[in-house]
């Protein structure tokens, strides 16, 4: 009986090693609307293993997601996914850490930005009674985002560059006021 409990759980463990969701501690998705709910205790996925940022042991991790809803009329949503974002935290004093948070939102923020050009696009294709080409505007605005999203990490390093931050966030809040209509 205990060698097959061992040999379950080991093909288990195989299973699910591969994947980066936190199974065993899962989470279910949080819509955008929701943000302000979220903290670094969300962060539920599991670490990477020998996973550093320029050596340091200390830092997160967040898995954001633009999904369509619907067919004839499609809406677009943004996640949060907890069980696929994490918390690197070697001394464990990082989740009450404001600032990485706040960093880490604005990767969020930075989604539904682009989430709501996508509803932009949507509505005016719509109103022009044009067919919605879902797999290339997907494609599109995902490039975008990735861009976008690798450039704020680059420039704010990772939220060290505290003016740089700082820059960023208001210019996101910026973007996204400009588009509140499309919320």
């Amino acid at each position: 009986m205990n060698k097959i409990l061992i040999i379950i759980s080991t093909i288990l463990l195989l299973i699910v090693i591969p994947f980066d969701v936190n199974y065993l501690n899962y989470s279910s998705p949080i819509e955008y609307s929701n943000y302000k709910n979220i903290s670094l205790e969300d962060f539920k996925g599991l670490n990477r293993i020998n996973n550093t940022l320029d050596g340091s042991n200390e830092f997160a991790f967040i898995n954001t997601e633009i999904k369509f809803i619907g067919d004839d009329y499609p809406y677009v949503k943004t996640f949060f996914h907890p069980s696929r974002s994490y918390v690197y935290d070697d001394n464990k004093n990082l989740i009450g850490n404001r600032k990485l948070l706040t960093h880490e939102l604005y990767h969020f923020h930075i989604t539904e930005y682009i989430a709501r050009k996508m509803r932009k696009e949507i509505t005016k294709i719509k109103n022009n009674k044009e067919e919605v080409n879902i797999s290339k505007l997907m494609e599109f605005y995902k490039e975008e985002e990735n861009k976008m999203q690798k450039r704020y990490d680059e420039e704010t390093y990772h939220s060290y560059y505290i003016g740089e931050q700082l820059k960023w966030q208001k210019n996101i809040d910026s973007l996204l006021n400009t588009l509140k209509k499309y919320k």
